[in-house]
């Protein structure tokens, strides 16, 4: 991905229908949030009319206090308790959680929730159940299920005494487990199971933070995303990762996301062309590119050329200054560049 620096400016050609309109209920969110939101876009346990429900009850809440406990609430029901709540409970509580319209009543069924979790679960640091909601739905049923079949409280000693042994050591087996369950989990990282694949050159967190700034795309707009990561080189989408991960704030990530979807869906052969390499493109398809962009978007696609020439034209540099662990995934990708022009492959 290569893009020409000109002295353009915007003009009345922009289509503003076309912009992307953020979802600012969720843009507001803290990340935490945005997680479990992804968690539940990508489920399995969340089926195609129970999530168009699920999304359109989220939308209609102005609060945002609201809104953060009716995603962790379905988030429990869907995550969590899911594989192995009985049906009649299970079903009765996802009635529940569809009504709540005000705090009173999402801080009942809070309650209820409680009441409802194994009491393993409850008792795991917050870094084990981290550790659970980022695991494969198989991965995370097969603990869950082991956590159910927990001693019994009547194990207990008396209260100033140690628990039983037999609950440390179940205690300690599903510890095992989720840590079994995370190490197999980085191994499976090559083979992405969620909507994007292969696609999207990101792994671990990195992934994470680009999924979570999708969630305030609506899905037109994502889509639109995909099919111009599928039809620009591989190359291309992998500098622009890159970039995303290591060198563009999260407000700046923004706002090219939202140019590049912006011109994709107006003008779709003219954008793949941009990204591929404009070394291509003639003096009149750029200015039909640029004439068409908001002054913010022109300057964002500027700061975007002057990053990529920063990546491609002494990418041991950019590394060594941006790279936050060298050995890391993102710092392959950057040895990927530097083998490209050690080799002399065409840029983008």
């Amino acid at each position: 991905m290569s893009i020409t620096y000109l002295p353009f400016t915007s003009s009345s050609c922009v289509r503003s229908e076309l912009i992307p309109i953020l979802n600012k209920t969720l843009s507001n969110l803290p990340e935490a949030i945005k997680e479990k939101y992804v968690h539940l876009m990508q489920t399995s346990n969340v089926q195609g009319d129970e999530k168009k429900q699920l999304k359109q009850h989220i939308d209609t809440i102005k609060d945002q206090n609201l809104v953060k406990k009716l995603i962790n609430q379905y988030h429990t029901l869907y995550i969590i308790l899911h594989p192995i709540l009985p049906k009649d409970p299970y079903f009765a509580l996802k009635n529940r959680i569809a009504q709540v319209t005000n705090l009173n009543e999402a801080d009942e069924v809070d309650q209820y929730i409680a009441s409802q979790l194994p009491k393993p679960f409850k008792e795991l640091n917050e870094y084990d159940k981290e550790d659970i909601y980022n695991l494969s739905d198989d991965r995370r049923k097969n603990i869950l299920t082991l956590m159910t079949a927990a001693p019994s409280p009547s194990y207990q000693e008396t209260i100033d005494q140690p628990a039983h042994k037999d609950t440390i050591a179940h205690s300690e087996a599903i510890h095992k487990l989720i840590q079994e369950g995370k190490a197999q989990q980085a191994q499976d990282e090559d083979i992405p199971q969620d909507d994007w694949g292969d696609k999207l050159p990101l792994k671990g967190k990195d992934r994470m933070v680009f999924f979570n700034l999708m969630v305030e795309y609506n899905d037109n707009d994502q889509k639109a995303l995909k099919k111009l990561f599928d039809e620009v080189d591989p190359d291309s989408v992998r500098n622009l990762a890159i970039l995303f991960a290591v060198r563009f704030t999260k407000e700046e990530n923004r706002r090219l996301i939202s140019t590049m979807i912006y011109l994709y869906k107006g003008w779709p052969a003219d954008t793949i062309k941009m990204c591929n390499n404009t070394a291509n493109m003639s003096w009149v398809e750029k200015w039909k590119i640029f004439r068409r962009t908001t002054g913010s978007q022109l300057d964002t696609l500027q700061q975007l050329d002057k990053c990529l020439q920063e990546l491609i034209e002494d990418s041991g540099l950019f590394k060594t200054k941006y790279a936050k662990q060298p050995n890391s995934y993102i710092g392959s990708l950057i040895d990927e560049v530097k083998e490209e022009n050690i080799t002399g492959i065409k840029m983008r």
